[in-house]
């Protein structure tokens, strides 16, 4: 039985060789000539992937240099901003600065005439000067007062009063003389530095023996404001107690 598989074997293999028309020494060429092509054929060397281009480094930027610590001026307490305002002051008292109207508000300084003698001889008070609110501005103010009544006047007392805004940081002078012999009637001096302040603003003079002021002799008045700041008014008034 298997010599019989073996031969039919065999003739199956013949009848397809011959129906498809290929021999043995067709087969043979064919192979050589395959590896013929394989041994001429350029050898495609595997080379290794070429690496991407590293980007340029980027350059070097310093920080700026830390700015140095802010230091703020220091805050000058009251008595140190009043002696450089007194230094200055006694830089500028050997030629101070006159006031001008253009100080005062409209309708001020205003001045008031002395009264008439009364029959009874009693006393009589008059305001002698309102200043009205002027700038607080160093300027310094002379005003004069005259005794154009026709008759002599007996002082008995004076009183002067200042005032500043409210808030105002400022030195403050007042002062009346007689112009004959020039002879204080009264003075004040005020250094304005805090509110709130006592009610009154001012002061008086009693004289035990009354100052006469002659016909024609007359009353200088001198004021003035350091302000701290701009813009601050004072205001002043005298009044007289006469005879």
């Amino acid at each position: 039985m298997l010599a019989i598989a073996v031969q039919s074997d065999k003739r199956l293999r013949l009848t397809t060789r011959r129906r498809c028309g290929v021999g043995p020494g067709i087969a043979m060429l064919a192979a050589a000539s395959l590896a013929l092509l394989c041994s001429c054929a350029p050898t495609l060397s595997a080379k290794p992937p070429t690496p991407e281009a590293a980007p340029p480094p980027r350059p070097i930027v310093e920080a700026p240099p830390a700015a140095p610590p802010r230091q703020e001026a220091p805050q000058l307490t009251i008595a140190e901003r009043a002696a450089r305002l007194d230094a200055r002051l006694q830089a500028e008292s050997q030629n101070p600065s006159s006031g001008t109207s253009a100080d005062y508000e409209s309708g001020y300084p205003r001045f008031m005439p002395a009264p008439k003698a009364r029959a009874d001889g009693s006393l009589q008070s008059f305001a002698l000067i309102d200043t009205g609110p002027y700038l607080a501005n160093f300027k310094v103010h002379r005003l004069t007062w005259t005794n154009d009544s026709g008759r002599r006047l007996s002082i008995y007392k004076a009183y002067l009063w200042t005032g500043v805004d409210r808030g105002a940081i400022a030195d403050v002078h007042l002062e009346a003389r007689r112009v004959s012999d020039n002879s204080y009637i009264g003075i004040l001096q005020w250094d304005h530095y805090a509110d709130p302040t006592v009610p009154q603003h001012g002061q008086q003079f009693d004289y035990s023996t009354p100052m006469v002021l002659d016909p024609g002799d007359a009353i200088a008045i001198l004021h003035f404001a350091n302000g701290f700041s701009p813009g601050w008014h004072a205001h002043h008034a005298v009044i007289l107690w006469v005879k």
